[in-house]
């Protein structure tokens, strides 16, 4: 028990000052801010890994006036 209380306690000592003049309910409100930022991160990651997918592999074949034709295509 001693020991986990001078863990605890040089842990503690570690902490910007800032940290400790916070109180405890300020202390959890942001942590859960944090925990949901990186849920949204995470969530922004996986759309923009889906839109990449779908982007990929489409192709149109433009038709310039002088009768060339080019093909356009994503490649990632």
């Amino acid at each position: 028990m001693n020991d986990s209380f001078e863990q605890v306690k040089c842990r503690a000592n570690k902490l910007k000052p800032e940290m400790l003049a916070m109180d405890i309910r300020t202390l959890e409100e942001e942590h859960a801010n944090l925990l949901s930022d990186k849920g949204g991160e995470s969530e922004f990651w996986e759309c923009l890994k889906d839109q990449i997918e779908r982007v990929q592999g489409l192709s149109y074949v433009l038709k310039c006036d002088c009768g060339e034709e080019y093909k356009v295509e994503v490649n990632l």
